[in-house]
Protein backbone atom coordinates (compact mmCIF):
# COMPACT_ATOMS: atom_id res chain seq x y z
CA UNK A 1 0.00 0.00 0.00
CA UNK A 2 1.31 3.14 -1.01
CA UNK A 3 -0.27 6.27 1.09
CA UNK A 4 -0.82 9.80 -0.24
CA UNK A 5 -1.12 13.20 1.08
CA UNK A 6 -3.29 16.23 0.28
CA UNK A 7 -4.82 18.83 2.15
CA UNK A 8 -3.72 17.18 5.37
CA UNK A 9 -5.78 13.65 4.68
CA UNK A 10 -3.87 10.92 4.21
CA UNK A 11 -5.14 8.26 1.50
CA UNK A 12 -4.13 4.51 -0.19
CA UNK A 13 -3.07 3.47 -3.46
CA UNK A 14 -3.63 -0.31 -3.73
CA UNK A 15 -3.42 -2.68 -6.55
CA UNK A 16 -6.76 -4.81 -7.03
CA UNK A 17 -7.42 -6.99 -10.08
CA UNK A 18 -5.87 -5.10 -12.36
CA UNK A 19 -6.93 -2.14 -11.41
CA UNK A 20 -5.74 1.07 -8.92
CA UNK A 21 -8.52 1.81 -6.28
CA UNK A 22 -7.74 5.16 -4.56
CA UNK A 23 -8.67 5.74 -0.85
CA UNK A 24 -9.09 8.13 1.25
CA UNK A 25 -8.03 7.00 5.15
CA UNK A 26 -9.01 8.05 8.43
CA UNK A 27 -12.32 9.17 7.77
CA UNK A 28 -15.91 7.01 9.05
CA UNK A 29 -17.29 7.42 5.22
CA UNK A 30 -16.15 5.01 2.35
CA UNK A 31 -14.47 7.03 -0.30
CA UNK A 32 -12.59 5.72 -3.36
CA UNK A 33 -12.10 5.63 -6.64
CA UNK A 34 -10.54 3.63 -9.56
CA UNK A 35 -7.53 4.49 -11.54
CA UNK A 36 -6.19 3.41 -14.86
CA UNK A 37 -2.88 4.55 -14.78
CA UNK A 38 -0.28 5.33 -11.75
CA UNK A 39 0.11 8.68 -13.50
CA UNK A 40 -3.03 9.31 -12.62
CA UNK A 41 -3.05 8.67 -8.85
CA UNK A 42 -2.17 12.01 -7.35
CA UNK A 43 -4.54 13.69 -9.15
CA UNK A 44 -7.21 11.31 -8.46
CA UNK A 45 -6.55 11.74 -4.63
CA UNK A 46 -6.42 15.31 -4.94
CA UNK A 47 -9.92 14.94 -6.83
CA UNK A 48 -11.34 12.71 -4.56
CA UNK A 49 -10.23 15.11 -1.42
CA UNK A 50 -11.41 18.20 -3.09
CA UNK A 51 -14.91 16.07 -3.66
CA UNK A 52 -15.34 15.41 0.07
CA UNK A 53 -14.47 18.36 1.82
CA UNK A 54 -17.39 20.22 -0.71
CA UNK A 55 -20.04 17.51 0.10
CA UNK A 56 -18.89 18.16 3.50
CA UNK A 57 -19.41 21.96 3.11
CA UNK A 58 -22.61 21.53 1.40
CA UNK A 59 -24.37 18.85 3.40
CA UNK A 60 -26.44 19.58 6.78
CA UNK A 61 -24.30 17.08 8.69
CA UNK A 62 -20.44 17.64 9.71
CA UNK A 63 -17.01 15.62 8.63
CA UNK A 64 -17.37 11.98 9.46
CA UNK A 65 -13.73 11.76 11.52
CA UNK A 66 -12.44 9.24 13.19
CA UNK A 67 -9.81 9.79 15.79
CA UNK A 68 -7.46 9.27 14.02
CA UNK A 69 -8.36 12.05 11.67
CA UNK A 70 -6.29 14.98 10.50
CA UNK A 71 -6.73 18.47 12.20
CA UNK A 72 -9.04 19.91 9.07
CA UNK A 73 -8.91 23.59 10.10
Amino acid sequence: MTVLKYKDFQGSVTFEDGTLVVQILHIDDLIVAECDSASKVEQTFQELVDDYLETCAAAPRPMALTASSPTIG
